[in-house]
Order: C-alpha cells, then structure tokens, then sequence
C-alpha cells in the first residue's frame, strides 16, 4: 500500500481526483481500484466523489504489475547533480516520465530511476518526485529513497522549490512582466485537457520578457503553483500560446519544431541532507537553434 497525506491545496476536492493527482494514475483507473476496495482513508473504504480534507491519510494499492514492462530498456540521461538522497537530470523532450495512457512499451525516466537503484515500493514511478510534460525538456529531480521521496514531494507541495522556465510564445507579450492568476481546471469536452475555469483551481505564474522577436516573445517564467499543464494554460488563455503547443496552441506556429518551445531551465530547493541545491539546465539544440534563427542568443 502507498499512503500519503492530503496537502492544503487538496483540501475539499474529490477523493479519485486527489489520488489521481498524487499517484500519478488516471482518474479511470483510480475509480477502478476505489471499486475494488483498493483505496482506503483512515483505514476506512471510500466512494469516488467524497471530498477529502486537509491532512487527510489516504492509502492505495497500486495496479497489478501487468502495466509495467520489465524489458523497457533504461534511457541514458545527462545527471546534473547528485547526492545520497537524490538525482537531479536533465529529461530530453519526447521521454516520458513515467508508463500510462496506454504507452506501456516506451522507456521512460521511471525505467532510468530503477536501472539506477532508486528503492521505491511504487513500482509505475519509482523515484519520481515531480513530473515535466513530455514535450518539455529540463531539470527532472528523482529520490533514491520513499523518505527522500516524501521530503522533496513536500517542497514541491509546500511551493518551497524555486522553478524557473524559459518559452517562446506567439504575438508580443504585454505587461514586459506581470503576474497571472488564473484558476486552471479540466477541460470538461476533454479529460486530458486542462483550461482556465471560474470552479478550478488556483494557479499563479510570474512571468518576465527576455527578447522580443518579430511575432514572438521569448519569456522567463516562474509558476508559484504546481497545475498539470500551468504555462502551457495560462499564456493560452493571454492570448500568447507556446510555440509548438499542438494542443493549445496554433498548429502553424512552430518555426520547424516538433515538440513546444518549453524548457525547465533552472530548479533551486533544500536536498534532504539539508543542501542547498541550485541548478541550471541550457536551452537544448533545437530550441537555441530556433532562437539563433529569430536573431538573438540567450
């Protein structure tokens, strides 16, 4: 069984939709195993839609071992940084971070955690701390252990981590620097989609303009908030989607990329050994060569 405990910003959702946020889970398979009995709070057996509350032990049992395909071969990764409790790398756009959605074949970040000694009862994302989309490429941190796991997965919650990234979006960005507070929610025509909505939840992005470019700003952001898809959201809905972003943005605004101009560039936290860690990750390739084309490097 994994536990884990109902963080504040959790606090009055559904149960399947908290589990599924912090298991990493769809929310279908979620439903299934709370049908199954496999998903218990206090101890106690749980419905779907019960809201849960700050605090909040909430356990689980992972799906059968049938979704894990144990000949993956392990991905070779860039490790910026590394210490007793954790790794710190740098995913490539295209990897996925962990198996799901039916891509049970596909080596991922999870199958490099494991080939690497993570030891983590959670068998779909051993080591896995906090997630990237799989287009975005930049500093991915993994635990080595469930406590160092637990340490880190509570900075990120707490918004005690700092995150730093750099995008190019469509149009000329205005203020050069703001602040955008959008609640972000799932997108009721598509479940994997999310969108801005007034019954979501709160999402805060800090953002500043390091170049503009001739139908293109590029920007420094910093989101305050953890939301699946934050950035890729938020300039969406400003009216200045990412570049390359199929789902939320113009198909035709990609300036030859075959992945969306997003990049997690800088992460600064306190390891589990009490270390302060700050790291820096450059633009990959095919994003400083876009930028070297509009004219300016960074």
């Amino acid at each position: 069984m994994n536990t884990f405990t109902v963080s504040p910003e959790a606090a009055d959702q559904r149960l399947d939709i908290t589990v599924a946020q912090s298991s990493g889970l769809s929310r279908t398979v979620v439903q299934r195993l709370i049908r199954e009995d496999k998903v218990t709070l206090a101890g106690e057996s749980v419905v779907a839609k019960q809201q849960v509350n700050e605090g909040d032990e909430i356990s689980y049992s992972l799906p059968e071992v049938e979704e894990v395909n144990a000949d993956r071969p392990a991905p070779a990764l860039e490790i910026l940084y590394e210490d007793d409790d954790i790794l710190v790398i740098n995913k490539p756009a295209g990897l996925l971070v962990h198996p799901g959605n039916g891509r049970l074949n596909e080596s991922t970040v999870a199958d490099f955690a494991k080939a690497h000694g993570v030891e983590d009862s959670d068998i779909i994302r051993p080591g896995i701390v906090h997630r990237l989309d799989r287009d975005t490429s930049g500093i991915l941190v993994l635990s080595k252990t469930e406590a160092a796991k637990a340490c880190m997965q509570k900075q990120f919650a707490d918004r005690k981590v700092n995150k730093t990234y750099i995008l190019l979006v469509t149009g000329r960005v205005t203020p050069d620097s703001a602040r955008i507070d959008l609640p972000i929610g799932r997108d009721s025509r598509d479940g994997s989609r999310r969108t801005v909505a007034s019954d979501g939840r709160s999402a805060q992005t800090i953002y500043r303009t390091l170049a503009y470019y001739p139908g293109f700003t590029l920007l420094e952001a910093h989101p305050e908030t953890g939301r699946t898809h934050q950035l890729r959201v938020h300039f969406a809905a400003t009216g200045n989607p990412i570049v390359g972003d199929s789902v939320y943005g113009p198909k035709r605004e990609t300036l030859g990329l075959k992945r969306h101009f997003l990049h997690a560039a800088r992460l600064s936290f306190i390891s589990p050994s009490a270390t302060a860690v700050d790291i820096e990750c450059p633009l990959p390739d095919e994003l400083q060569t876009v930028l070297n084309r509009l004219g300016e490097d960074v």
